[in-house]
């Protein structure tokens, strides 16, 4: 048994032939350049925005060192005032070396460790606020309780002590009562006692340099 073809058998094999190699063409010569095409115009955009955050970064680079210079230069200023770090027996020396240059007996005084943290308002300044820096690792507080024992007049020497010549120790509370007390020589005697809650401030100039 013979197999003709007809010519309208003839015309589908070439026209399904033909739309096989158009596919094909399609398929693995035209999409593959197209893609490729695609995937450099995104690689180029890429590198477009890389290059100009780049030249951005460089740009950038003056202010951002005049800006670091800057804030070196507050931190400085800011604690030009402030104590080194130093250990609590050195506190307790500054304190207790205070209260009796004011003519106050030393009750008890107990210090905390310095902890980083920033100066917070100062409700005994007599002066405006002072500009402090704005790193909390820079700035260390060491925190204590002092009860001194004299008079009045002597207790406010120490506040006007502090507050004109001690910028680096801070009054955060006081409490000022009467106390009966045996004197030497037996005798009832009343004097003030004040109870300090205070402040010193400490920075570590390590981290600015």
């Amino acid at each position: 048994m013979k197999l003709e073809l007809t010519d309208k058998d003839l015309f589908l094999l070439k026209l399904a032939f033909s739309v096989l190699i158009v596919f094909m063409t399609v398929r693995f010569l035209v999409m593959p350049q197209i893609e490729g095409i695609q995937a450099g115009k995104i690689q180029k955009e890429e590198l477009t925005m890389n290059r100009e955050e780049m030249e951005e970064a460089i740009a950038s680079i003056p202010s951002t060192e005049k800006a670091i210079e800057k804030r070196l230069t507050d931190l400085s200023s800011a604690s030009e005032d402030y104590y080194d770090v130093m250990e609590n027996r050195q506190v307790d020396e500054i304190l207790t070396g205070l209260a009796v240059k004011t003519g106050l007996f030393p009750v008890s005084l107990s210090i905390d460790e310095a902890q980083p943290g920033l100066p917070a308002a100062y409700l005994y300044s007599l002066t405006p606020e002072a500009v402090v820096p704005a790193s909390e690792n820079y700035v260390l507080t060491a925190k204590g309780t002092m009860v001194l024992r004299g008079s009045e007049s002597n207790i406010f020497r120490f506040i006007d002590e502090i507050e004109k010549n001690y910028p680096a120790v801070q009054i955060r509370t006081m409490r000022i009562s009467e106390q009966e007390y045996l004197d030497v020589d037996w005798n009832l005697v009343k004097k003030s006692e004040v109870n300090f809650t205070l402040a010193v401030y400490m920075c570590d100039r390590s981290v600015a340099e």
